[in-house]
């Protein structure tokens, strides 16, 4: 079952680490869920390179620290990145979710996506009040 959104969430970027990632469909953002702290609790945290779709061909160094990953998604959901075989980073309409900390890292790669996003919801914004 698809998630509810308001008209806010399908208009404006959001970007989440966890909280558009949940078990509890009455919270959903995205038509996906995800384990909590499934590569470990803090103890457990690393750094790994991964390979994000959109940013080029030099690798992203994430940051996870109780880091979840996505179980499940649903077909509009695009996965920009995944590591040991779990989708860590995906975006769904304006909706950008991460199971890392890339404010973290000194790269503004990942930051640059949201960026992206944002600039191309105003441009849509401006195009429908000239309508």
């Amino acid at each position: 079952m698809r998630a509810r959104r308001s008209a806010r969430a399908s208009s404006r970027p959001n970007w989440s680490r966890r909280c558009a990632l949940t078990t509890r469909r009455a919270a959903r953002f995205l038509d996906a869920s995800a384990r909590r702290n499934a590569f470990g609790r803090q103890l457990q945290s690393f750094e790994a390179d991964l390979e994000i779709e959109g940013i080029g061909d030099e690798p992203l160094r994430a940051v996870f620290i109780r880091a979840p990953w996505i179980e499940r998604y649903g077909p509009g959901v695009e996965v920009l990145a995944s590591y040991g075989g779990h989708p860590v980073a995906v975006r769904e309409g304006t909706v950008l979710a991460s199971a890392f900390h890339p404010e973290l890292t000194d790269d503004p790669r990942f930051h640059a996506i949201f960026m992206a996003m944002t600039t191309a919801a105003r441009e849509r914004a401006r195009e429908e009040a000239t309508r």
